[in-house]
């Protein structure tokens, strides 16, 4: 079976047990795909009064549980999250995805731009590296220190608005060294560009 009709196949069974139609059963399937492979942390970003799904890639996730219970490391990188957002001034770029995570407004954002969210992710990315920290200019990568030990690491993550009934955004979380191929920031941006439907970038 292909690829494409394998995904069909999983969509026409989501719809069958959700009722869902199938532009929302395949977004949603699509970012099952995107974030196999990667921990669900969502109970611990509600329990800090976040309105979002949350994923951490498996490096973050072993990393945090080797210095204690992954409820209180991630409870403790969100509120350090939800304390950035409420931080932020209130330019246009920020206000939707504000809304969205702290107070569960729908987030409708455009259909990204494969090349111009890699191209943006490359820039962020590098700023970070200089010692930026905070949102990217497109309010979709957002990027805070976290305390591990004695030291500091760097968190990226990257929100995803998703359609449907739940339009609670998706956020994928890793570590900034995490990695270092130059397919980095593709595999970072993939849920977000596999929800819009274009395939991923890295690899």
């Amino acid at each position: 079976m292909t690829a494409k009709k394998s995904l069909k196949k999983h969509v026409r069974e989501r719809q069958a047990k959700t009722g869902e139609r199938y532009m929302t059963a395949l977004a949603q399937v699509r970012a099952k795909v995107a974030h196999e492979g990667h921990r669900d942390v969502s109970p611990w970003a509600e329990a800090e009064a976040l309105q979002c799904q949350a994923t951490s890639s498996e490096a973050l996730w072993r990393a945090e549980c080797s210095l204690g219970a992954p409820e209180e490391r991630f409870r403790s990188i969100f509120a350090r999250l939800r304390g950035l957002l409420l931080s932020l001034s209130d330019a246009e770029r920020v206000k939707p995805l504000r809304a969205a995570v702290l107070s569960g407004a729908p987030w409708v954002a455009p259909i990204p731009n494969a090349v111009r969210e890699v191209a943006e992710a490359w820039l962020f990315r590098a700023q970070v590296q200089a010692g930026v920290r905070g949102l990217s200019p497109n309010g979709r990568l957002v990027a805070l220190d976290v305390p591990r030990g004695a030291t500091q690491v760097t968190v990226l993550g990257v929100f995803v608005p998703v359609p449907g009934a739940d339009r609670r955004p998706l956020l994928w979380l890793k570590e900034l060294d995490e990695g270092g191929s130059a397919s980095e920031v593709g595999a970072m941006l993939e849920p977000s560009l596999m929800l819009a439907g274009l395939g991923g970038l890295s690899g």
